[in-house]
């Protein structure tokens, strides 16, 4: 019963043995371009993106746990289209692979 349990916990990366890995940062680079608002882009608006989620031990972004938050409004719904398509190795504990809960800085530059 425990280890079902434990199959449902998401830990925090302090409580992780190895800490899960963005598996493409040249991917990432793409799909935020690719979501950047051109608008925003042409104005030379940019900005962080502060993302927190849900990283599975599959190393998929559970995209019901994205939560962002930014200054402007459209750059934190750009964010929210990027981290579903992220991919990971995932948060290890002794060995197996685990849910975890992930904050990135997403920054998108002009």
């Amino acid at each position: 019963m425990a280890h079902a349990q434990d199959a449902k916990k998401i830990y925090d990366l302090s409580e992780v043995d190895a800490m899960p890995k963005l598996s493409s940062p040249t991917y990432m680079a793409r799909i935020m371009s690719e979501a950047y608002p051109a608008n925003l882009r042409k104005a030379g608006v940019g900005g962080a993106v502060q993302v927190e989620f849900v990283v599975d031990e599959k190393g998929r972004v559970d995209a019901g746990s994205i939560d962002a938050i930014s200054s402007v409004p459209a750059l934190t719904e750009a964010a929210k289209q990027v981290a579903p398509k992220l991919e990971f190795s995932p948060a290890k504990v002794k060995g197996t692979a685990v849910k975890s809960r992930v904050v990135l800085p997403l920054i998108f530059k002009p």
